[in-house]
């Protein structure tokens, strides 16, 4: 008989507002997954009790579900149920969770005009970072020139997860998942991006050992605010290579985007475009989310 592990989701499972508690919760999963390599078993995902749900989480969710099919040469079954909250049960059909896994009954796939459900992809895609800034410069009625820094931005971090965020090892392949949403009440559009790599602190300590010598940093999250900063630059650096992070605080700084959030191993990271703050996490989140949000009031 198939021995049968189950986890329960937190009651409030998120990054963003809980992110003690998810990465806990999903280290778990993965450190069983990880002692259990050699068996075959299965994993029941208990979330019906869940009181809030961001993307952010079913994000990761997908990454463990869809990622370690191909690394592990054995059968692992992952089950669950649904939300039993009205509401939070619609944000998980319409987020596109269902257009990646496989399920034993009829679940129609809700899709609103409103949100571009989650993707996900291995490298750098044009059509799908031009997709984002389209929906973004309709939604906010802004011209296509006015949301050029949204298509720079997709490149830059879906080219970070293909060439710096991935180690090789581990459980996850080196993709990256993405969804937005227009809130019409507030006028607004959040987007989370996450990948499944390193992270940054761990890139950071393989590529510039000698300048963390020099800086002194302690804490991890410092690592990322240094990299926002612009301190972690190479001398070989080509005009449009590595500047990703650099241009994305420099971005806040013009207000184009708001509330920036960077969770990354032990960091949590918030960049207001005035003062970058951060903390350090009891646990380490083994890739990056990047969560902000545009304004069309701030925008103009």
């Amino acid at each position: 008989m198939t021995k049968r592990y189950e986890f329960k989701v937190p009651l409030d499972f998120s990054f963003l507002t809980n992110p003690e508690e998810t990465i806990s919760f999903f280290n778990e999963m993965i450190l069983l997954i990880r002692k259990k390599e050699k068996m075959q078993f299965t994993i029941y995902i208990d979330i019906a009790g869940v009181k809030h749900l961001t993307i952010d989480a079913l994000m990761y969710l997908l990454a463990i579900i869809n990622n370690m099919r191909n690394i592990f040469k054995r059968k692992v079954s992952i089950m669950g149920n649904s939300p039993l909250d009205s509401e939070i049960n619609r944000l998980f059909k319409e987020s596109g969770f269902f257009n990646y896994v496989k399920t034993n009954s009829v679940v129609p796939i809700s899709k609103n005009s409103d949100k571009i459900q989650i993707i996900s992809g291995k490298n750098s895609d044009t059509r799908i970072a031009r997709q984002i800034s389209d929906f973004v410069s309709l939604k906010l009625g802004l011209s296509r020139s006015e949301c050029s820094f949204i298509y720079i931005m997709m490149i830059e971090l879906m080219s970070n997860t293909f060439k710096h965020a991935y180690n090789g090892k581990g459980l996850f392949s080196n993709r990256w998942y993405c969804f937005c949403k227009y809130d019409r009440t507030e006028q607004r559009v959040a987007f989370t991006f996450m990948d499944v790599g390193a992270g940054i602190p761990t890139t950071v300590r393989k590529n510039f050992i000698e300048k963390l010598d020099i800086l002194k940093l302690k804490g991890e999250h410092q690592y990322v605010i240094s990299a926002l900063e612009g301190k972690f630059r190479t001398n070989t650096e080509l005009k449009y290579r590595g500047k990703g992070l650099p241009k994305i605080h420099e971005t806040c700084k013009s207000r184009k985007i708001i509330n920036m959030r960077i969770v990354t191993n032990r960091a949590d990271v918030k960049d207001d475009g005035v003062n970058i703050k951060g903390s350090e996490l009891s646990t380490s989140l083994c890739g990056t989310l990047y969560y902000c949000e545009l304004r069309k009031g701030v925008l103009l």
